[in-house]
Parts: C-alpha cells; sequence; structure tokens
C-alpha cells in the first residue's frame, strides 16, 4: 500500500512539473523536480550492495537535481553529482557481472565518441568536464548492457542507462548546439523513466 501510494505521488509529482513548465512556474519547478527521485530513494531496497550502490546513486542524482532547478542553475555542480551517481550505478552493475563484453564496449564508446566529435566545436571551456562526464556515462551503459542477464529485472537498468544516456545528449545539444523548444519536457521524461527503470532493477532479485 505504501509503494502503490509513493508511486502514485511520483507520477503525480512528474506530472506537475510538466505543468511548471508549461506555465513557466519557477516557484512549482522548484517544489517538484526533485520528488521523483526522492520517492524512488525512499522506496529503494538495501539490503545487498548492488541496492545499496543504486540506492547511494539515485542520492546524487538527487542532488543533481537540486543544483539543476531552474532558480540555482549550478550547471558544473549538477554535472559533478550526475557523474557520482554513474561511477555508483557502474560499482552495482560490477557486482551483477564482470564480463568484458569489449564488442560492446567499442560500440558504445564509438557513438559516444562520434557525438562527442559532434559537439567539440561548440564545448569551449566546459571541454574538460563534459568529456570526462561523457566518458563515465559511456563506461556507464557498457557496465549495463554486460550485467544484463543477471537476473530477472537486469534488462531494465540497461534500457534504463540507455535513456540516460539519451536524456543527457539532449542536454548538451539544447545547450552546447541549438536550443529547441521541447527540450525541458524530453530531458526530464527521459531522465525519470531512465531512473525509474534502473530503480526497478533493483527491485525483488536483490
Amino acid at each position: 500500500m505504501k509503494h502503490r501510494f509513493l508511486q502514485i505521488t511520483f507520477l503525480l509529482s512528474a506530472l506537475l512539473f510538466g505543468i511548471a513548465i508549461f506555465i513557466d512556474s519557477d516557484v512549482l519547478r522548484a517544489a517538484t523536480k526533485a520528488l521523483p527521485v526522492l520517492i524512488l530513494l525512499f522506496l529503494s531496497p538495501h539490503k545487498l550492495p548492488y541496492s545499496r550502490f543504486i540506492k547511494i546513486g539515485l542520492f546524487f542524482s538527487l542532488v543533481g537535481d537540486v543544483f539543476l532547478m531552474h532558480v540555482i542553475d549550478w550547471f558544473i555542480a549538477g554535472l559533478a553529482s550526475f557523474l557520482v551517481a554513474h561511477v555508483f550505478y557502474i560499482l552495482a552493475f560490477l557486482k551483477k557481472s564482470k564480463q568484458k563484453n569489449y564488442q560492446a564496449a567499442a560500440v558504445i564508446f564509438a557513438v559516444f565518441g562520434a557525438y562527442f566529435a559532434f559537439l567539440y566545436p561548440r564545448l569551449g571551456e566546459m571541454l574538460p568536464p563534459v568529456t570526462v562526464y561523457m566518458l563515465v556515462i559511456a563506461g556507464m551503459i557498457w557496465r549495463a548492457f554486460a550485467q544484463q542477464k543477471s537476473g530477472k529485472l537486469a534488462h531494465l537498468a540497461f534500457y534504463g542507462a540507455v535513456l540516460f544516456g539519451i536524456s543527457d545528449a539532449l542536454i548538451a545539444f539544447n545547450k552546447f548546439y541549438l536550443p529547441f523548444e521541447a527540450a525541458d519536457y524530453l530531458i526530464i521524461y527521459l531522465y525519470w523513466l531512465a531512473q525509474y527503470l534502473i530503480w526497478k532493477s533493483a527491485q525483488k532479485t536483490t
């Protein structure tokens, strides 16, 4: 019953944030942006290492959400927080599988390399932090791929990792290349779905 109530609250807070974007309300944005990940954090199991690392990753994601709120907008601090979150997700995935999967790694890093080459002329002084961040999130997706056969829900972590990568790619495109009208909606909803799937991968199988 408690889980159902909190999951409904997750959806309602996500809906309210979408309304906040539509009506351009900084107050409603600030009040609702961190709620979905905060709810997932409260619902996270923590008995085994995989679950604990996912929970820590959610915590640093929550910190990143706060730093990137419209009224705060500390981009570097938010980037650093999400980088740490990805490191803990990598540690979680390594607990499930240490298989190398070099072919998958080559494909994933090649895709990120191509996107990095596309963004490179626009990065300027943001080149070092963005480079590090892209390497880490590519590594996170690789390790999520490697562990996706380790349990009944493990594939959800891979789907979530891919959506996280897409969301971050849209952030970079919108910030460094060409702002577009639907960016706020696409970025945040893909991000929340990504976090939900990663969170879901830690349920019942841990």
